[in-house]
């Protein structure tokens, strides 16, 4: 075992005395060196201190600063292409300005949907922007706090500590969910059609999400479970003729809540959770994809039951007729997450600097 400034492994309290009653009968002077080891211990402790708060710190805080600025509402804002890959079923342009999209310019050409064009008329928040940048922002003033109070060893790896779960958290959220797991957010916070010129309508759901630091805009087409489906759809089916459209949402009831936007522009979350869709029906009950040209309020429930429509602030059991996902590369938002990664390495490598330190000081 090495008697150095840092013994390997780790002494405990009683390894060292013991360690230093042994020494004393074999080296009369070697209990004056681990008394000198463990005085250096002890002062390497503060030096580690103040070398974080003076030249690892202010750094990571000019970074912290640099991923705020990225989020900030600058005009004109950043112009972004939408565009679908193979086809064209969504093309045409949003814009960026902060965390809110300020203007859009989007061309549908859905096979359930007569062809259209959608423009904004009121600014969309992109609630996970909002949330990154409050985040960034309490990082910072996590960073400002930990340079402004006194050194305490303990205060500052508790500062570490939150400071890392606030980037970790801040670098997921542009990550995104896994693609391979279902994201039922849009159940309850895709965007109120008032956004819209002209209004989509309630059966038409835009949800902006964040995955991979891209912007991904999800449009759906819903249809309530208990719809009419049209004569002409029925014999469509039969013939041949009309196929049910094939998607991962395919066959699944999700119960679809939305409000109208406020007065800011903003669409409030409904005050109620989002719920996981139910097993798949069997294929002979999935509804098909009617034509563009039925109108199902003008025929007959199947069932004898009154046709449901989607109404703001309640559950609806409905389907996913058409979904289309289309996303578009942000480069400040790409920057912003290779920043955010960085500076998740260098706490981590500081906080296991210092776990070491503490780790090794001996107690009184």
């Amino acid at each position: 075992m090495s008697l150095g400034p840092f013994p390997y492994p780790p002494m405990t309290d009683e390894e060292r005395e013991e360690k230093i009653k042994e020494t004393k009968f074999l080296f009369p002077g070697s209990a004056m060196l681990i008394k000198v080891v463990t005085d250096q211990q002890r002062n390497h402790v503060p030096w580690l201190i103040n070398y974080i708060r003076e030249r690892e710190l202010p750094p990571i805080k000019q970074t912290l600063d640099e991923c705020y600025a990225l989020l900030a509402p600058v005009l004109p804002g950043t112009t972004l292409v939408l565009s679908t890959r193979r086809n064209e079923l969504v093309k045409g342009t949003v814009t960026r300005v902060g965390t809110r999209i300020v203007k859009a310019n989007v061309h549908l050409h859905l096979q359930t949907q007569h062809p259209q064009t959608i423009t904004l008329n009121s600014e969309i928040h992109i609630s996970q922007l909002d949330t990154l940048s409050r985040q960034i922002d309490d990082a910072i003033r996590a960073i400002s706090v930990t340079l402004t109070l006194p050194p305490d060893p303990q205060f500052i790896k508790a500062q570490l500590r939150a400071l890392s779960q606030l980037v970790s958290d801040s670098a997921a959220i542009l990550k995104g969910p896994p693609r391979e797991i279902p994201d039922t957010a849009w159940t309850t916070r895709s965007c109120a059609p008032e956004h819209f010129d002209p209004d989509p309508g309630s059966q038409m759901s835009w949800y902006f999400g964040l995955q991979d630091s891209f912007i991904v805009l999800w449009i759906r087409i819903l249809e309530p479970v208990n719809a009419p489906v049209h004569l002409g759809t029925k014999l469509g089916l039969a013939i041949g003729t009309v196929k049910r459209l094939e998607h991962d949402e395919t066959g699944l009831i999700y119960d679809y809540v939305y409000n109208r936007k406020d007065a800011d522009g903003r669409t409030p979350k409904p005050n109620l959770p989002p719920r996981s869709p139910t097993d798949p029906v069997p294929p002979e009950v999935v509804r098909p994809a009617a034509s563009p040209s039925s109108d199902p309020s003008s025929s007959a429930s199947s069932s004898g039951q009154p046709y449901e429509v989607i109404v703001p602030g309640e559950y609806t059991p409905v389907y996913v007729r058409e979904k289309v996902r289309v996303e578009t590369a942000d480069p400040r938002l790409m920057s912003l997450s290779a920043k955010l990664l960085s500076v998740k390495a260098t706490l981590a490598r500081i906080e296991s600097n210092l776990e070491v330190v503490l780790a090794n000081l001996p107690k009184e």
